[in-house]
């Protein structure tokens, strides 16, 4: 079940490296506490869903939960550094 999100708050988010392809998740602002739930694609990319994933938690428009950021305040920067942390220790053999 996908909870309810704020209609005006989510953000495309990246991991951005030269000589490389941009890979983007999309992060959704939720209405209970104004936290963040980030989706990635996996499938999108070529990679495979880790086995820790879980299946409930996909969104066929926009891919797999793969994280929650628990602030509500947060700048985009921040935000695409914790999903390029994200991406080096999930999918290290393709981005560390």
């Amino acid at each position: 079940m996908i909870p309810d999100y704020l209609d005006t708050h989510h953000w495309h988010i990246g991991y951005y490296q030269e000589n490389l392809p941009t890979i983007e998740a999309t992060a959704f602002q939720r209405t209970k506490d104004n936290y963040w739930d980030v989706y990635f694609n996996f499938e999108e990319y070529g990679l495979k869903v880790p086995i820790y994933i879980k299946d409930e938690d996909k969104w066929d428009e926009y891919g797999y939960k793969i994280m929650t950021v628990q602030k509500a305040d947060i700048d985009e920067e921040e935000m695409n550094t914790l999903f390029s942390n994200w991406l080096k220790q999930n999918c290290n053999h393709r981005f560390g």
